[in-house]
């Protein structure tokens, strides 16, 4: 986890995994303290999101499990045609995004009564990348914004920089666009609906359904 450069030691980025392991006081010792000095230390990077992990955790803290949620019964009917495509894509490695956390569940609190359009938060895990998520209302209505952010566990951001992404309704791409050197990437003036993302990475794609 750290680097040695001459006397100093500096630590690699951690991942959205021991983020969140840190987030809910799973880390001690000597791992806990040096992600604690790295956020303090500046990096504003890590501190997104951080900040990013503490707001999804809490709301899923406060989530009531009683019933599956709509997003999870939409994911699973989506794994089918997904297996279906993949047979098409031959000689591309296709990776499943799996989600592992969502801030939609604090709109599912008891009681609770949104006064303004939300954003909503999610974070992936395809392989080795993690993938951050948030839509957002865009400036018309019945629109959304979609940022996000390829991250890979290593820290090798060669792998995500330039990626292609692309957005996918019924089979069909609708929207594209080219993650910067720290693999961001944003999408405005999309109409509200159901989609699927693909992210193109250099050795395989990454399909969050």
């Amino acid at each position: 986890m750290d680097e040695r450069r001459g006397t100093k030691t500096i630590m690699k980025c951690p991942s959205m995994e021991q983020l969140l392991a840190f987030s809910r006081g799973l880390l001690s010792g000597q791992e806990g303290r040096s992600i604690q000095t790295h956020l303090d230390e500046g990096c504003r990077s890590c501190q997104t999101r951080f900040r990013q992990v503490q707001e999804v955790s809490q709301c899923v803290d406060r989530w009531d499990l009683r019933s599956p949620p709509e997003w999870l019964r939409r994911q699973a009917l989506g794994l089918f045609d997904w297996r279906r495509s993949k047979s098409r894509h031959a000689g591309v490695k296709r990776i499943l995004g799996m989600l592992v956390l969502d801030s939609l569940a604090q709109r599912a609190l008891p009681g609770h009564r949104p006064v303004r359009p939300m954003s909503r938060h999610m974070l992936y895990r395809a392989g080795e990348v993690d993938i951050d998520l948030c839509i957002a209302p865009g400036e018309s209505p019945g629109s959304v914004r979609l940022t996000g952010q390829a991250n890979p566990i290593d820290g090798a951001l060669a792998k995500v920089a330039h990626a292609r992404i692309d957005l996918i309704r019924h089979q069909h791409m609708v929207a594209t666009a080219t993650a910067n050197p720290f693999g961001w990437f944003r999408l405005d003036g999309i109409p509200e609906g159901t989609y699927d993302l693909r992210i193109a990475l250099p050795d395989e794609e990454v399909d969050i359904i």
